[in-house]
């Protein structure tokens, strides 16, 4: 996360404000009513390395906003940490909050967003509200130590850390973001998530190389999701170079990562990893209607968790699901899913590795070992002489991927190796892993 200290221009033709000790503005809301009453243009707020205590809110009918932490005296030079720069919100309500329409564009990035306190209401840490084609990006954020608190009334939580909400092209890219520790407490009511995004008509999110841990619901009641659940209508959503660990409850009925796909939606969910997730079910994915481009469940690796994946849906254009490594769970592997078309996945040692209608493929390894470096200490990557290696089969209108999990090149051999990860023998040899 750390990223050191760079030296930035700013955004060319901007206004600059500064925040803190020797800035322009005592306080983050004051630079953004000031850039706000321009009515439009370009405006980077520069926030000095502390701790602020308040609750900004920004609503952004057109021009840009950039807050940006982690400045040094003098606002020349920055520090992309995090933890430098902390947002507190002291309990007392949403800690961040952004309405965005028109064309405009919020960035917001290098800071901690925490805090923030809420009942039966949605996005504790973080409220999103973005339509037409306005777009936000968070980058290398902390969202963490969120809370909502239902109280057994018709309230719902949906995003306990963030909440967004994006309609009519509306765009937002979330990269090296961490989100921990943000819980929900409650009796029986639905709670979704840290993270909740909701997409529709024309929307597009890219979540990227960011952390989900140690997130949590309070037990009791079923239909809760820990880390993060996205509702996609009409819209596209990609789920990339993420870890979803130790997001931890006391009992099976939770979900780490729920996806619901409606519409003709184009959904992938590609090189992450879930792993020591308690036992949840680590990854279900709700397919309702026809997709011109099939959903995507490809080169992650699943483990450690009550059951790996499930898929579902009638009517609807069955998931691609390939390339995975699903392992370690006391359930199943593949839980019973009503569609599914999967080729090419590791899905070995759990308590059932599958069951699936349609039947298992010979494409995929199962009931034996495959092979691993080291699996005791974690380590899934392939040895030499691995079933796997070398033993992908091609599938007529299936791309397979470019890289692995640990971003190797893929085809390293004959053919791309079955599971999440390519076999490299020059890397295992050189790391001095291999058993």
């Amino acid at each position: 996360m750390l990223l050191g200290l760079v030296l930035l221009p700013g955004w060319a033709g901007a206004d600059v404000f500064t925040v803190g000790a020797g800035g322009s503005h005592a306080s983050i809301q004051s630079a953004i009513n000031a850039a706000l009453a321009l009515n439009g243009g370009n405006h980077e707020i520069r926030i000095r390395q502390g701790v602020y205590f308040e609750r900004p809110v920004v609503t952004l009918p057109l021009g840009t906003i950039e807050l940006s932490g982690g400045w040094h005296p003098g606002f020349a030079q920055r520090t992309v940490d995090p933890a430098n720069t902390q947002l507190v919100a002291l309990a007392a309500g949403r800690a961040l909050e952004a309405v965005l329409s028109g064309s405009s564009r919020l960035t917001v990035s290098g800071m901690s967003i925490t805090g923030g306190f809420l009942e039966d209401a949605t996005g504790a840490g973080v409220g999103l509200l973005a339509q037409q084609t306005a777009s936000a990006e968070f980058l290398d954020v902390r969202v963490a130590l969120n809370q909502v608190r239902l109280t057994g009334g018709s309230g719902t939580n949906a995003g306990v850390g963030f909440f967004a909400a994006l309609v009519e092209n509306a765009r937002l890219t979330i990269e090296r973001a961490h989100f921990e520790e943000n819980n929900v407490t409650a009796d029986s009511q639905p709670a979704h998530g840290a993270v909740y995004l909701s997409l529709r008509f024309g929307s597009r999110v890219d979540l990227r190389d960011s952390v989900f841990a140690r997130n949590r619901v309070a037990p009791g009641g079923a239909n809760r999701t820990l880390a993060l659940q996205a509702y996609a209508l009409n819209a596209r959503l990609g789920i990339e170079g993420n870890r979803f660990e130790d997001n931890v409850d006391a009992t099976s009925q939770q979900t780490v990562v729920d996806l619901q796909v409606h519409g003709n939606s184009e959904i992938a969910f590609e090189r992450n990893r879930l792993s020591d997730n308690g036992q949840a079910l680590q990854l279900r994915a709700v397919v309702s209607d026809v997709q011109s481009v099939p959903m995507r469940i490809v080169g992650n690796l699943i483990t450690g968790g009550g059951t790996g994946l499930v898929v579902a849906g009638a009517g609807a254009t069955p998931p691609r699901v390939g390339w995975n490594t699903i392992t370690g769970h006391s359930g199943f592997g593949i839980g019973p899913s009503s569609f599914i078309h999967w080729h090419n996945n590791i899905i070995v040692r759990n308590g059932t590795d599958a069951a699936p209608t349609p039947p298992f493929p010979d494409t995929n390894l199962t009931d034996i070992d495959p092979g691993f470096v080291a699996y005791s200490r974690g380590d899934h990557r392939l040895r030499s002489g691995s079933l796997g290696h070398d033993a992908g089969t091609p599938i007529i209108g299936w791309a397979a991927p470019t890289i692995d999990l640990d971003g190797v090149p893929r085809a390293s051999g004959l053919e791309v190796d079955i599971g999440a990860f390519e076999h490299d023998e020059d890397r295992l040899l050189f790391a001095g892993f291999e058993d």
